[in-house]
Order: C-alpha cells, then structure tokens, then sequence
C-alpha cells in the first residue's frame, strides 16, 4: 500500500487527474489539479502483483424493487422508441401503449 509522507499533500481524486496529465504531458485542466499530488509512485510495482484482490468478495444483492421502477422505461428508451418509429413512419398513438422497460426494448430491437 502507498502512503503518502509526512506534511505531504494527502491524495484526492484529483491525483488521478494529476497522474494522467504527467503520464501523458497533457496541461492542468485546473489548479487544483496543478497543485495535486501524482500517485505514479504507487504505480511503479518492481514486481507485478500474482494476488487475485477481489478473490472472495462478491456484489451485494440488488435491494428489491418495491416501487417497480426496473420496470419502467427510461426516459432514453422512450425518445429512441419515438425516433425510430418516426423513420419508419409511424404514429406516436402506436407508442403511447408501451407501458415497460421490455416492452420498448422489443420494440427498439423491432425497428433497430
């Protein structure tokens, strides 16, 4: 583990823009970025690590969906629906039925 030295400047996700910018020579795109620390010390492994870190750790379980929100469709999903049916001419009253998630993702796939 990389820790950074007494009275040094503590890493933030700053140091990750930090780090990219001196890797690649590309300009601060702020001054806090400017000012951040690079972790690249953290990078320079002698040997390439053999562990596998997420060996035993699963995702936890989805909480349940009590609202059924899944089940509703996206905001995205509904202009892509509107726009293909508009190139293959169809009415807005034919979408207007769609009442789920899988019901415009069938017909997405249908007009795609």
């Amino acid at each position: 583990m990389h820790r950074v030295a007494d009275g040094a400047t503590p890493f933030d996700r700053t140091s990750i823009l930090a780090t990219v910018e001196h890797r690649f020579g590309l300009a601060p795109l702020s001054r806090r970025a400017a000012a951040a620390p690079d972790v690249g010390g953290a990078l320079r492994l002698t040997t390439p690590r053999t562990d596998d870190p997420l060996a035993g750790v699963s995702a936890p379980p989805a909480p349940p969906d009590p609202t059924g929100l899944a089940m509703q469709p996206a905001h995205l999903q509904q202009i892509q629906a509107e726009l293909l049916a508009e190139q293959a001419g169809l009415r807005d009253a034919e979408l207007a039925v769609l009442p789920s998630n899988a019901d415009y993702q069938r017909n997405i796939a249908s007009h795609s």
